[in-house]
């Protein structure tokens, strides 16, 4: 279901694990990084990418419609393995292309109009 901010506010301060990335409309296996989010006040979100923490502000709308700023994800530049670089660059890019925020009882989806991006999170 879209998301609200009553919704989101049950996920407040709480540790949720990505269990689903696809990007360009396929499957990225994510499993051997994980990457974590949490949910603060005022859209803002922050967590553990592949290598580095991250943080950053979303606005909600009508039926969970998101408007990410234009410089996306603060986050130090701290290098790591090539294949977690790899996914920290993936995970960026497709939770900032994201348009809409949809919510469960367990967790958090960010997707775009077409689903070619999706970054599906669980408690």
């Amino acid at each position: 279901q879209p998301a609200t901010t009553e919704a989101l506010a049950t996920f407040k301060d709480t540790d949720l694990r990505l269990t689903r990335l696809i990007v360009g409309g396929a499957a990225v296996d994510a499993s051997a990084f994980p990457i974590s989010l949490r949910f603060q006040d005022g859209g803002k979100i922050a967590g553990r990418s592949a290598v580095n923490r991250y943080f950053g502000n979303f606005q909600l709308g009508d039926n969970g419609a998101l408007t990410w700023p234009p410089a996306g994800l603060g986050m130090p530049r701290m290098a790591g393995p090539a294949p977690a670089m790899q996914l920290e660059q993936q995970f960026s890019q497709a939770i900032t292309a994201s348009s809409q925020l949809l919510t469960s009882p367990n967790g958090a989806r960010f997707q775009n109009a077409d689903g070619a991006q999706v970054v599906e999170f669980q408690r």
